[in-house]
């Protein structure tokens, strides 16, 4: 029996690689608390991207490319995906997410954990409008992500089929400003409300109108990858030492450089230093099996991984806290590996059925 079941025959290990990249940024980044004033300090204070921007850019490319290849066979082809391409996006998303909603009323209503659950009704988590425009707070924080793809992954084709048979290819490029534009724009209306970094946090890096740019940046690579497929792999190093160029100025530049750059330039430019730097990855196709098996793993784990991970973190954080301060290391190790057991957990009873549902629906 195969333990992992991924949703395509045909994977490119520097996705893998960027995908698993990311999941390690976002738990990192969630446990690095952990290991302050000890031994490993050094590596809490290491700069790493949000790894939730490396996920969108992904998913902006992956997504694009498949609608695009429909959109060019024609609007009628384009027509006929798109109820598929909805149904496997759900059988993809929602069972997870909505486990972990579940299993979040059980856990904050029995004093597992602490929170909230009257500061957002439950119905805008169940139908994912809980940070459409502005922010939620007190629970389930990690499902600020989901909603921001969703909503993407539901407009994106309505939008192709709208305009792509008028506007052909040239339809995506303008789309792309259009969006950019109009996140920019809301992060330029909400930044009054932004007196500190939480305020920042839930206003501009994690509501819905202020990211979704950061998707449509890798709808963008996708559209190079398709119609300039030439100058794509050409230019990839070239490319890719822009971005990583970029990647830097973000994880360098202070943040508190001024109000305009953490507020309205900073959170999109993590998006354009990861497209730039797909091409290269693109062309990075395989690897050893030694380190193209674990990589892959991870990658096809990462989902369950970023909904789970908070989770283990905050039980340890109310019931183990005199033990934390007192042997950071070890707990930091200790909430890698709940971690990983939560996400086995949730991928093997649920992620890994739907998966199979999933892939079911595709050969039909």
């Amino acid at each position: 029996m195969n333990l992992f079941v991924s949703g395509t025959n045909n994977r490119i290990f520097g996705l893998d690689l960027l995908r698993a990249f990311a999941i390690i940024c976002v738990v990192h980044g969630h446990g690095k608390h952990f290991i302050y004033g000890t031994s490993l300090d050094w590596l809490g204070n290491l700069h790493l991207p949000h790894g939730v921007d490396l996920f969108f850019v992904l998913s902006g490319y992956l997504i694009g490319r498949s609608i695009m290849k429909y959109a060019d066979q024609g609007t009628d082809t384009l027509l006929k995906a798109t109820p598929r391409f909805y149904l496997r996006t759900a059988l993809r998303i929602l069972p997870d997410y909505l486990l972990m909603l579940a299993v979040y009323i059980l856990v904050v209503s029995t004093g597992v954990i602490p929170g909230n659950m009257e500061s957002t009704p439950l119905w805008r988590f169940a139908t994912l409008t809980q940070n459409i425009s502005t922010p939620f707070m007190g629970f389930y924080w990690e499902s600020w992500s989901t909603p921001v793809q969703w909503w993407f992954y539901l407009c994106f084709p309505l939008l192709m089929l709208l305009l792509h048979r008028t506007f052909g290819p040239k339809a995506v490029p303008g789309l792309v400003a259009a969006v950019i534009i109009g996140s920019t724009l809301f992060r330029i209306s909400v930044s009054e409300h932004v007196n500190s970094t939480f305020d920042w946090d839930i206003w501009i890096r994690k509501t819905v109108f202020s990211r979704t740019d950061t998707i449509y940046v890798g709808v963008l690579a996708a559209w190079f990858a398709r119609y300039h497929s030439d100058g794509w792999k050409r230019h990839r190093w070239v490319s890719l030492a822009a971005g990583a160029a970029v990647m830097a100025a973000v994880l360098f530049i202070p943040h508190e450089v001024s109000a305009t750059y953490i507020n309205i330039i900073y959170p999109i430019l993590t998006a354009i230093a990861i497209g730039l730097m797909l091409p290269a990855l693109t062309s990075w196709e395989s690897a050893p099996t030694a380190i193209s098996r674990p990589i892959t793993a991870l990658s096809l784990l990462s989902y369950a991984m970023f909904l789970t991970n908070l989770l283990a973190c905050q039980i340890i954080d109310t019931h183990f806290a005199d033990f934390s301060h007192a042997h950071g290391v070890t707990t930091y190790l200790c909430f890698w590996l709940a971690t990983i057991l939560l996400t086995l957990v949730l991928y093997l009873a649920v992620e890994r059925w739907f998966m199979l549902l999933r892939n079911k629906v595709a050969r039909k």
